[in-house]
């Protein structure tokens, strides 16, 4: 049964959401309930694994939605697109929250301001950039994902 690319990108979202929700709840009773094993934790290698997760698992999901639903690999164009469409949003949420995370330092937001000026939209260059390696990433995600269904598919007919 075929399903519309909106709903992928719909699953794409919620997943994001759930891992952020996710991370965001773990790091919070960490440091609630265990503050001395919270602050090795989110200083050492173990955060930039858990921050990682956020962008490596969501595709992931994806893509094994996809094979379920429509028992077959992505062609070039659904992957492309889904990944630039993908790519987009999650980039567009690290804007917006770097924005507000900056919007509540009013500090380093005058700092920002001051030091950069009119050149404040130069800022979103690296965004676009980021949102290049994350399509590219996406796509990667998303043919892995599907790659291991087949194989795994084939290997139940076997």
């Amino acid at each position: 049964m075929a399903k519309p690319l909106l709903y992928y990108v719909f699953r794409f979202i919620v997943s994001v959401i759930g891992m952020g929700a996710l991370l965001f709840g773990a790091a919070y009773l960490l440091l609630r309930f265990a503050p001395n094993l919270a602050e090795t934790l989110m200083t050492g290698p173990a955060m930039i694994g858990a921050s990682t997760s956020i962008f490596v698992v969501p595709p992931f999901q994806v893509g094994q939605s996809f094979f379920r639903h429509e028992g077959r690999a992505m062609s070039g164009g659904e992957g492309w697109g889904l990944a630039a469409i993908c790519s987009v949003i999650f980039t567009g949420a690290v804007v917006a929250g770097a924005y507000l995370g900056l919007s509540r330092n009013t500090e380093a937001w005058d700092r920002l301001l001051a030091e950069n000026g009119d050149d404040l939209l130069l800022a979103l260059v690296p965004m676009v950039g980021l949102a290049v390696v994350l399509m590219l990433l996406f796509k990667l995600f998303f043919w892995a994902a599907i790659r291991g269904q087949l194989k795994r598919a084939a290997t139940a007919a076997e």
